[in-house]
């Protein structure tokens, strides 16, 4: 057997077209990585261009590559093969080299040669191949073309690179491999080893067939398919069926006439021993074989030569896919050169796919936001235009992705027109229409009255001062604050969405770096605004900083104040309580101590960062305004700190009337009392920043008083400093005020104090009465009728007091002068309330449970109420309720139409129960009308409508007939509830259909306040209601309620399922506690 020859050498010059190629190729590379982004200017006119360079700067090196690596493989001999002359090739099987095999294939199966038929190798041993090459004298066969497959005798001379490559490069060069041997090799055994080197020849790891000689077989051979060869137990079971299937084939030979081979190799396999023996042995072979290839069939054949073999080899082992074994030196080179080029290909074709998809993006954007119309159409277009300026921008930052390079990437060029299309559709649609808001705001602005203070005007103040901020941003790019910008346009522009939201505070991000965006501020609106604000606050925004400046050392120099140390020795426990603290800089200690000086002493050069805001002018203050405006700002804001503070006071209320009196006695004590403590600091506090008078001044002031001249008094007035504090402390320091000041006033603190100490009186006598209950009730029920006393006028006057002091201090007034009153009054009355509620539930309550509950229209009942029984309840000033409220309740509760309403002097004393109140305006309402003319009753009109399907309705109530025959519609009077003996409600209807008369009938006074019920109410004006009436054959009756007053007999619906609530007063906790148990007693 002679193996096959070396190849001649290639020539040297085949080398040179590959390198100029590949030459070629790395130049335009490198021209277009370097070059590529100036070569070519706009986004899409060299886009095809660059692209097409792209490709072919990275196809040649490829195709360079690929040629040369054919050179070398295959030389001119390879090359040359397909031109050899066929009809002088000899095909016999028997040449000394594989060439002969390949002229043979490619003569015999041109064009398809590789793949028509799978290749598979045999191993033949020593012994086998001598004793077919003695049998004619001649070389044993190399190959065998069989009508299955193409067998190869493989040997070990054989060249193995020829060997690898033996159906080209790229492909596997056989698809199986079949070992022959006597018996089943061993660890270490010459065939093994055969196979195993086998593999490293032909770099495959191929599907294994073992075939075995020397067995009493039938010519043709059998074989066994070996589902798993690793495991013995389950090649023992593919065995013992072998010997099953082969036992049934041997007999159905034997019968007819066939042999007996395969009955006697049943017989054999059958032997003892035998199976295991080579489940054992291909269990072990399995495991020396290298991952990934498997024996895939056992096979006994009757000779060794390769005719006897090819029956066995394609069945099942051409069906399992060879792995590769291991690349050599030169393979890795190849399949690295392989995946750089078609990394580079795909890289240049995703990133033009890419940037091309970036530029169609960009213009789909840019065509979608000029397109839009309206508000609603430009939101979506702009938020995808921004989401795709931000991943650019974020690319941009981060880095650009490695599959958008390539010399391709156009971010750069795409985002100039985004954003001027960007900006110009969100200047048009939203920044537009906020400006104006913030130009209405700033013309508003102008409009409000410079005198007065309060927190009103300073969040004016507040708010105009960012409204022009956010004005001058949109006109000066390079001042914006992109936080406080986007907020002011996201609360100008009145859309709280989320998409207009993230636009507003894109467009504010970006606004410094897009001068272009501006929108031009009005002069006019920019001045008057400025003037404005300078008049508001006092302080011009420029001096701001000065302001802020002086509130932080005077804070740091005075603490926050509490209300024990603003009121030392005073011990308020029991009587009220004053959270919280007070800012230190705004008391008089700091004004004296401190601010005043600072004030005068302030730099009128110094300035913030909102002068630019303010204009160049605030830069300028003179020092005598600068300081007038920060006096104005100072108690404005001195104040404002004091009301926030003083109305956070809380009364606390007693529970008995032993304490009520004790705290009244407490609090209207002349010598101990901490409402005169509090007064007088307050009064002390409210005079800071006031002119300080000389001993003459005040002498001459006294001495006008004595002559008390209008005249001089007039002039006394007019030469009287104005203090910065009394608009704002006036109110309080009235109270305080000597008595010939107040002699104008019939308003003091005295008076007040005069009034608590006749409520304590009258408690105390109260409290040492022989029964103190019975005379508490007594006083009380007193004060539900209207009576008035002691405790009622108290209130009155607390409340006229808390009045007069204004808005601003209106929960400080309550505190202090109306609650411990109120406190008084509820101790007084909460138990008296709970006689109230058990009157009621006596009264009441009870008779209506018995003569009306559980009755139709209170419950779904059979039974019908008695219109007589209701009436005693409801009638106007007659009935039992409005006699209750009208006798009982005459002081608690006023009148007002037909609504009752708390009292205003008793409403915090005992509260009532919402539901009581909420019940007793319904029933007032509805008896309001039901006893219009005197006697319980409704004047209406009825007028029936033409229905499809119906030919003829009756309604009758109550006697009153209402007959409709398809004729013209006429309004017909009615009144219930009718006089006389006929109490009932009749619907008879005939329709089309049918013809038939059927009737939908109630009995009762209240008959036709059923039928009502069964009907579908629409309201079609004030006065006229549409009754549907669902018929039960599937048809409608319609009639138009027309009433004189309200809702007619409708009304009267609103009685289904009415509950009286069973209590007057809400009491709870201890207050009913305690009124239990004095019932008791």
């Amino acid at each position: 057997m002679t193996s096959l020859p070396s190849s001649s050498p290639t020539p040297r010059r085949v080398y040179w077209i590959p390198l100029i190629l590949f030459a070629i190729g790395a130049l335009a590379l490198l021209l277009v990585w370097l070059y590529g982004k100036t070569l070519f200017q706009g986004p899409t006119d060299g886009f095809l261009l660059q692209t097409s360079l792209f490709f072919w700067a990275v196809l040649l090196p490829t195709l360079a590559v690929f040629v040369w690596l054919l050179l070398l493989i295959r030389g001119p001999a390879a090359l040359a093969a397909p031109r050899l002359n066929r009809a002088n090739t000899a095909m016999d099987g028997r040449s000394d080299s594989l060439d002969s095999v390949l002229q043979y294939m490619r003569h015999q199966y041109p064009g398809k040669w590789r793949s028509i038929k799978p290749w598979v190798a045999t191993l033949l041993p020593e012994k086998a191949v001598s004793s077919l090459a003695d049998v004619d004298q001649a070389p044993a066969p190399l190959w065998l073309d069989s009508p299955d497959a193409l067998l190869l005798h493989v040997t070990p001379e054989q060249p193995a690179k020829l060997l690898a490559r033996l159906r080209g490069r790229w492909r596997v060069p056989l698809d199986a491999v079949t070992l022959v041997a006597d018996a089943l090799p061993n660890t270490g055994s010459v065939q093994l080893q055969q196979l195993l080197d086998l593999n490293a020849r032909c770099q495959w790891r191929l599907p294994v067939c073992l075939a075995l000689t020397g067995w009493t077989v039938p010519e043709q051979g059998i074989s066994c398919l070996l589902t798993q060869p690793g495991d013995a137990a389950q090649t023992r079971a593919d065995l013992h069926k072998l010997v099953w299937q082969s036992a049934i084939d041997g007999q159905a030979a034997l019968l007819a006439h066939k042999g007996s081979a395969t009955l006697a190799f049943s017989a054999a396999l059958e032997q003892p021993g035998v199976i295991d023996e080579l489940a054992e042995s291909l269990a072990h072979i399995s495991r020396h074989l290298p991952d990934g290839q498997h024996i895939i069939r056992l096979a006994w054949i009757a000779g060794s030569g390769l005719p006897h073999i090819a029956g066995h080899v394609v069945e099942d082992c051409v069906q399992t896919a060879p792995r590769r074994h291991r690349l050599t030196v030169a393979g890795h080179i190849g399949w690295l050169v392989c995946t750089l080029s078609l990394l580079l290909a795909l890289g240049m074709v995703v990133s033009a796919v890419r940037n091309h998809t970036l530029v169609a993006a960009a213009q789909a954007s840019i065509a979608q936001l000029n397109a839009a119309r309206s508000i609603k159409q430009a939101l979506p277009a702009l938020i995808n235009t921004q989401q795709l300026l931000q991943q650019l921008s974020q690319q941009t930052n981060a880095g650009i992705p490695l599959l958008s390079r390539f010399g391709l990437n156009l971010n750069d060029k795409v985002q100039a027109p985004l954003f001027a299309a960007y900006g110009k559709t969100a200047r048009q649609w939203l920044i537009a229409p906020a400006q104006q808001h913030l130009q209405r705001i700033l013309l508003e602005l102008n409009k409000l009255p410079l005198s007065g203070s309060g927190e009103t005007l300073t969040m004016a103040s507040k708010v105009g001062f960012d409204s022009l901020k956010a004005y001058l941003m949109l006109d000066t790019p390079s001042r914006t604050q992109a936080a406080f910008l986007s907020d002011q346009l996201r609360q100008r522009s009145g859309l709280n969405d989320q998409a207009p939201a993230q636009i507003l505070q894109f467009y504010a991000q970006h606004l410094a770096a897009h001068p272009e965006w501006k929108l031009a501020a009005l002069p006019t609106v920019v001045a008057g605004a400025r003037q404005t604000l300078l008049g508001l606050n006092g302080v011009e925004h420029g001096d701001e900083t000065i302001y802020q400046s002086i509130l932080q050392q005077a804070g740091e120099k005075y603490p926050a104040r509490t209300a024990s140390s603003l009121l030392p020795g005073v011990d308020s426990r029991g009587l009220f309580l004053l959270p919280g603290t007070l800012p230190g800089a705004y008391t008089r200690e700091a004004w004296d101590g401190y601010v005043r000086t600072a004030i005068e002493n302030a730099d009128p050069k110094q300035g913030g960062e909102a002068l630019w805001v303010m204009g160049a002018e605030a830069t300028r203050s003179e020092g005598s305004l600068l300081k007038t405006r920060l006096q104005q700002r100072y108690f404005n804001d001195y104040a404002a700190a004091w009301q926030r503070w003083l109305n956070g006071m809380r009364w606390q209320s007693a529970n008995s009337l032993s304490s009520t009196v004790e705290q009244l006695s407490t609090y209207a004590d002349p010598q101990r009392s901490p409402l005169l403590a509090l007064m007088s600091m307050i009064q002390y506090q409210g005079q800071a920043g006031t002119a300080e008078k000389s001993l003459a001044s005040d002498l001459l002031d006294k001495t006008r008083a004595l002559v008390g001249k209008s005249g001089d008094k007039a002039a006394m007035q007019q030469a009287k400093p104005s203090d910065p504090l009394t608009r704002a402390f006036g109110p309080l320091l009235r109270l305080t005020a000597p008595d010939d000041a107040q002699a104008s006033h019939t308003l003091s603190l005295a008076r007040y104090l005069e009034s608590v100490t006749s409520v304590r009186l009258k408690l105390q006598q109260l409290a040492s009465s022989p029964n103190p209950d019975a005379a508490s009730r007594q006083l009380a029920q007193a004060l539900f009728k209207g009576e008035q006393n002691a405790l009622a006028h108290g209130q009155e006057y607390a409340a006229m007091l808390a009045a007069s002091m204004g808005a601003e201090w209106a929960g400080f007034a309550q505190q202090l002068f109306v609650s411990p009153l109120d406190s008084a009054n509820q101790v007084v009355m909460l138990p008296a309330a709970f006689d109230i509620n058990d009157l009621w539930r006596r009264s009441i309550y009870l008779p209506w449970g018995n003569q009306l509950a559980g009755r139709f229209p209170f419950n779904a009942s059979d039974n019908d109420s008695s219109i007589p029984v209701l009436t005693g309840f409801l009638a106007p000033e007659q009935g039992a309720i409005a006699r209750f409220l009208g006798s009982t309740l005459a002081g608690a509760l006023v009148q007002e139409g037909d609504q009752w309403l708390p009292s205003p002097t008793l409403q915090n004393a005992a509260p009532f129960d919402a539901d009581f109140l909420n019940a007793v305006n319904a029933l007032s309402r509805l008896s309001s009308l039901l006893y219009a003319e005197g006697d319980a009753g409704y004047q209406f009109e009825l007028r029936p409508v033409a229905m499809p399907g119906l030919a003829e309705t009756t309604l009758m109530i109550d006697g009153q007939e209402l007959k409709y025959f398809n004729q013209h519609e006429t309004w017909v009077a009615m009144h219930w509830p009718a006089t006389g003996q006929n109490s009932a409600t009749r619907l008879q209807w005939q329709s089309l259909t049918t013809g038939t008369r059927q009737t939908l009938e109630f009995n009762g006074h209240w008959a036709f306040i059923r039928l009502l019920d069964k009907a579908k109410v629409v309201q079609l004006d004030k006065a006229r209601f549409q009754l549907d009436f669902a018929l039960p054959d599937g048809l409608t009756a319609r009639y138009i309620l027309r009433t004189t007053a309200g809702e007619g007999p409708l009304a009267l619906l609103k009685l289904l399922q009415f509950k009286l609530p069973s209590r007057v007063f809400a009491l709870a906790g201890p207050a009913a506690a305690k009124g239990n148990m004095q019932a008791a007693r």
